[in-house]
């Protein structure tokens, strides 16, 4: 097994992209977060996020709208959340790093790709965080 010295290991930590798959955005997003509150050196250069759960209030236009239709709906979305969150799911009392729609300030965080389908439950919380994204002066695709 190799040996690694300092340098080494920050010059592949920096080259770390976070991603994750629906339930995994949410881990990944969060671990996002808290690699910036945290202040982790060497800061992550990106994240990728697919299909990505995030918003554990599942109110929005997208998900009411895609209710009884496709595999993932509002009703498997909520099921979801609720073995993740049980009783907090939909509250103000679940943590950023859970849930990372919740978040106020999502300055200072790696770029991000997130991937957004029109015709999809998970729609319109994926474009509400987007704009959070923009508008605290981070790069998003």
């Amino acid at each position: 097994m190799p040996v690694f010295n300092g340098h080494i290991r920050t010059h592949l930590s920096s080259k770390i992209v976070i991603n994750g798959l629906s339930a995994g955005v949410g881990l990944a997003a969060g671990l996002a977060l808290m690699c910036r509150d945290k202040k982790q050196s060497p800061p992550l250069p990106g994240q990728w996020l697919f299909s990505p759960m995030i918003d554990d209030y599942n109110d929005s236009a997208s998900a009411h709208a895609f209710e009884g239709i496709g595999i993932w709906d509002r009703k498997a979305n909520m099921a979801g959340w609720s073995a993740d969150l049980g009783d907090r799911r939909g509250t103000d009392n679940v943590s950023i790093y859970a849930a990372p729609a919740h978040a106020t300030d999502v300055s200072t965080l790696p770029s991000m790709y997130i991937d957004t389908r029109s015709t999809e439950t998970l729609r319109d919380e994926k474009v509400a965080y987007s704009q959070k994204l923009w508008r605290d002066g981070t790069q998003c695709e």
